[in-house]
C-alpha cells in the first residue's frame, strides 16, 4: 500500500485501476494498493462467522452515524489521523469491556461493606454489575456498582447480609456502549 502525496493528478481520484490497482482517499491522504483477487474457494465456517461479526459491527457504526446524541457522543472522544465516529463506534462494537481487578478485601458478607471493580474498555464503560453467588451457584445478591471519578473504578455496596461466605462468589460484568461484556469472577 503506497500514500500519494502531492501528486495534483491523483488528488481525489477513487476506484481501479484496470485489475491491478486501487485508488483511494481517506481523510486527506489518497492510498494506492493492489487490487484484491478474486476468491477462488468458499470461505471457511471461521471466516463466516468473522464477516457475520464484521457485518453486525458495520450495521452498528452506520446506526450511530444516523443517530446525532450517539455521533456526538462517539464525536467527542481524541481520535488519531483519518478515525471518523463510525471507525470508533465499529472499533466499540468489536472490542469488549475488560474488569481488571475485583478488589474483595472490604467485603465479608454484611450490608454496607464495599466491593471495588477496576474495569476498562476502548471507548466507555457503561455499567458494571456485581453478583454474589453461594458456593452452589443460588443468588445471595446482586446491583449495579457506582462509577467512581477516576472512570476506571466501580463501588458496589452490599446490601444484604450474607451469613456464610464460605465457597461465596463475586462476579463482576461490565458493559459497554454496543452492549458487550467482559467479566472476572473471585472465589472468597
Amino acid at each position: 500500500m503506497a500514500h500519494v502525496d502531492k501528486n495534483a493528478f491523483l488528488k481525489g481520484v477513487s476506484g481501479s485501476v484496470g485489475k491491478t490497482f486501487v485508488i483511494r482517499t481517506v481523510g486527506d491522504k489518497t492510498i494506492m494498493a493492489i487490487a484484491p483477487g478474486k476468491r477462488t474457494k468458499s470461505p471457511s465456517a471461521k471466516q463466516v462467522a468473522h464477516q457475520d461479526t464484521f457485518k453486525s459491527a458495520a450495521n452498528y457504526g452506520k446506526a450511530v452515524m444516523a443517530n446525532p446524541v450517539d455521533k456526538g457522543e462517539y464525536g467527542t472522544k481524541k481520535r488519531k489521523p483519518f478515525e471518523s465516529e463510525y471507525n470508533l463506534a465499529v472499533t466499540d462494537f468489536l472490542t469488549p469491556p475488560q474488569v481488571l481487578e475485583l478488589d474483595t478485601a472490604g467485603y465479608k458478607g454484611k450490608k454496607g461493606e464495599l466491593i471495588r471493580v477496576r474495569a476498562t474498555d476502548d471507548f466507555a464503560v457503561k455499567s458494571v454489575k456485581v453478583q454474589v453467588l453461594a458456593s452452589d451457584g443460588s443468588l445471595f445478591e446482586e446491583g449495579l456498582a457506582v462509577s467512581q471519578t477516576n472512570g476506571l473504578d466501580w463501588l458496589y455496596k452490599g446490601s444484604t447480609e450474607v451469613l456464610d461466605m464460605t465457597g461465596a462468589k463475586v462476579v463482576a460484568t461490565a458493559t459497554d456502549k454496543p452492549g458487550n461484556t467482559g467479566v472476572l469472577e473471585k472465589v472468597m
